[in-house]
């Protein structure tokens, strides 16, 4: 019984320890925000509904003044919604190994012509096929973030899972922390 609750009480500690996280830093968010394709940009609709949709990620040192920044037509929904409700989230995860980022951030939309001018990618054309002068900038200031990717990848995370249920203690006691940018 006394070895239960002592297993119990790890279990628990190393929950919480994955839970608070550690520190880490904007240029570390950044650099894994680099090694995803696609996010999912969460916006409040008018009704007070969330709303998800996968945005290509931008370079994020190619815009100053944001943390992290998409490129949208003028006339979309998200626009209408994001004028309503600036509040937005960012999320991605990656299957290979078990990489995910979670933004919470405020979002203000741009009509820069010069900026746009400048960034605009031949592979646009398909979401924009009027080109540069229906785009315009969504540029995200970072509130609060967290992210996670594991040394070892998913055969690591597989091997603490494993040894979680022969032991009773959480996988996450063996594997790198959570960590926050604030």
């Amino acid at each position: 019984m006394q070895q239960a609750n002592t297993t119990k009480a790890q279990s628990q500690q190393g929950a919480q320890a994955v839970q608070a996280g550690t520190q880490g830093s904007l240029k570390e968010l950044h650099e894994l925000l680099k090694e995803f394709d696609v996010a999912m940009l969460i916006t409040q609709t008018p009704e007070g509904f969330l709303r998800a949709r996968p945005m290509a990620i931008q370079n994020p040192d190619d815009v100053p003044g944001c943390d992290v920044w998409f490129v949208t037509a003028e006339e979309t929904p998200k626009v209408g919604e994001i004028q309503q409700e600036r509040q937005v989230a960012v999320a991605c995860y990656r299957p290979r190994d078990r990489a995910y980022l979670s933004i919470s951030a405020r979002a203000r939309i741009e009509r820069d012509n010069a900026a746009i001018q400048k960034l605009w990618k031949p592979e646009w054309k398909t979401w924009l096929p009027e080109g540069p002068e229906q785009a315009a900038l969504l540029k995200l200031t970072l509130e609060r973030a967290e992210y996670w990717e594991p040394t070892g990848g998913v055969l690591r995370v597989l091997y603490e899972q494993a040894k979680a249920l022969v032991t009773g203690e959480s996988a996450a006691k063996n594997l790198d922390p959570v960590k926050h940018v604030s």
